[in-house]
């Protein structure tokens, strides 16, 4: 069918000029963070903490230099892009999930957009990097798992690509990084000795992923525990970015509440550890939302982050069981 007669093709195009004509009406802005300004005032070397982050946004920095354009009218129309880019991702996994097929990409399309895009009237572009990241990652994962991803080198692309888009936050990064060693390295290693042939594929992108993030993930950890004083109160003074908010001032009895959350997480774990082993489509999906759920405790946007994987999950919940009530009624 040509696209021209394709009433889906119009459907999603309006609705993408839509959110462009937010942006252009300036209903929602969205502004590059201080620290990415700073950061293009100087000569950024490649293990500075923040270089993964610069990178992301250079591209932004750099049409703006070019085109004499405020950064902030750059990004606004960048994250149109990224929003866009994270509702595909989400229709096409949907599409593998439910319909067992990559054709209804564009009926699931409309479906997915519009609560993407109140998502996004509600949060800052940095957040939608990790978004679009930790996405990439979940819908390269399932479409491995699920036989849409043949290409060894394409499945690697997703895993690095997306930590590579996470890393604009710290709490984001650690989740997208955690989640690629999980199913990648923990997985296929739960399996053994039933091994198939896409697990060696999950090997050597896990064990990669590990020798190229790890020393960024621990330059950034080092970073951020020095920012919040370096000694024993640093843990206090990063709980209060996320729901640790919420747990008591003093060091000794944080750390305490610290030990038991982690202690109930482990075993969690372990039981989810169960399911991982036997594996499913949905298990890159939960790996996901379970390491956010973790996270949320150090930092807000950490779990933010994790919301539209959470949106991909009830949907195909949803949806799977509709189409499962369809066929029944039509048996």
């Amino acid at each position: 069918m040509k696209f021209y007669r394709d009433r889906y093709f119009w459907t999603n195009l309006l609705l993408i000029l839509g959110f462009v004509g937010i942006i252009a009406l300036h209903i929602k802005e969205y502004t590059v963070w201080d620290q990415i300004i700073e950061l293009a005032r100087t000569r950024v070397s490649i293990l500075h903490p923040h270089a993964a982050r610069f990178a992301v946004m250079f591209p932004v920095m750099y049409v703006a230099l070019v085109t004499k354009l405020q950064p902030d009218i750059v990004f606004s129309y960048t994250i149109v892009i990224v929003m866009t880019a994270l509702s595909f991702l989400i229709a096409r996994t949907l599409s593998i999930t439910v319909c067992g097929n990559l054709a209804s990409v564009r009926r699931l399309f409309p479906v997915v957009f519009p609560p993407i895009v109140l998502l996004a009237m509600v949060m800052n572009g940095r957040i939608a990097w990790a978004m679009l990241g930790i996405m990439l990652i979940i819908s390269g994962q399932v479409a491995l798992e699920s036989g849409y991803c043949r290409s060894k080198w394409a499945y690697f692309l997703t895993q690095m690509v997306g930590t590579f888009f996470a890393s604009v936050s710290s709490g984001s990064i650690m989740i997208a990084f955690l989640s690629v060693v999980t199913y990648n390295l923990v997985g296929p290693m739960l399996q053994w000795p039933k091994i198939r042939k896409t697990d060696f594929v999950r090997l050597w992108v896990g064990s990669t992923a590990t020798l190229v993030v790890v020393p960024f993930v621990l330059i950034g950890l080092k970073k951020n525990i020095d920012f919040y004083g370096g000694d024993d109160a640093a843990l206090t003074h990063i709980l209060k970015h996320g729901f640790g908010r919420f747990f008591p001032t003093v060091p000794e009895i944080a750390i305490l509440l610290v030990v038991v959350i982690a202690t109930v997480a482990i075993v969690s774990w372990i039981v989810f550890l169960s399911k991982l082993r036997r594996g499913g489509i949905e298990t890159p999906l939960l790996i996901a939302v379970l390491l956010a759920c973790l996270g949320g405790i150090f930092g807000v946007s950490t779990l933010v982050s994790c919301l539209p994987v959470v949106f991909l999950l009830i949907l195909n919940r949803v949806l799977r069981g509709s189409v499962r009530q369809k066929q029944v009624l039509t048996a």
